[in-house]
């Protein structure tokens, strides 16, 4: 079987976590996709991190790793305020893409990148993890069943703690879109539905080192 070349744009902390630890792991996946590199903001920082990783190719930028006719996919772990610039760019290179979560900052930029994706003809995927781990898949089937009864009321907690630096995450993005797109999306595919927000409060805190603790209230159809 012909593997799929992917390539990683970014020397994000998290990507043994996310990529490489999950291909050395799962066999089925390792027999499928083949790692040609990494760029980064700066070659030697992109070769450090591939020489820490065990990645055989450093790019100089990302154009040259966009420009690899071996790299057929794209692992964008960029900093989010550039993923959407940097998934629509490897789109357009002819690149099928996976992006780190959130991938988008805000709806318009979620827009962009789909219609890039639709134009192009090419895979775009945020890798939230839920949405397709098989427990995931196991409950919502449950549910279908009607083996734990009626689904009324989903009650999550997202502890900072889920994310490898979540309080890192948190001050930068944000606790929703930094942590909590993960329980949006489980809550989505539990559902297999959009929510609709009918309340959200965001009360302020006295302590000053902390960004902010909300709650909100959704409904599906």
């Amino acid at each position: 079987m012909e593997k799929l070349g992917i390539g990683i744009l970014g020397a994000a902390r998290n990507v043994p976590f996310s990529l490489l630890h999950p291909l050395k792991k799962n066999p089925d996946l390792a027999a499928r996709i083949k790692v040609v590199g990494l760029a980064s903001l700066q070659k030697s920082e992109a070769e450090a991190a591939c020489k820490d990783w065990g990645i055989e190719k450093a790019y100089a930028s990302f154009e040259e790793l966009l420009a690899d006719k071996d790299v057929e996919a794209v692992y964008v772990a960029l900093p989010v305020a550039v993923r959407c610039h940097w998934t629509v760019r490897a789109i357009m290179a002819g690149k099928h893409v996976l992006c780190e979560t959130p991938s988008v900052l805000n709806a318009r930029e979620a827009v962009i990148t789909q219609r890039a994706s639709e134009d192009a003809g090419r895979v775009l995927m945020e890798g939230t993890h839920p949405t397709c781990h098989p427990v995931t898949k196991r409950v919502r089937q449950m549910i279908l069943e009607g083996k734990i009864g009626t689904l009324e009321h989903i009650d999550l907690g997202m502890p900072v703690g889920h994310s490898l630096q979540g309080k890192m995450v948190c001050s930068k993005t944000g606790a929703l879109m930094g942590i909590g797109v993960h329980g949006v999306a489980i809550i989505r595919a539990l559902c297999n539905d959009e929510p609709t927000v009918v309340s959200a409060t965001v009360p302020r805190l006295q302590d000053p080192r902390i960004v902010g603790e909300g709650s909100s209230h959704c409904s599906f159809p």
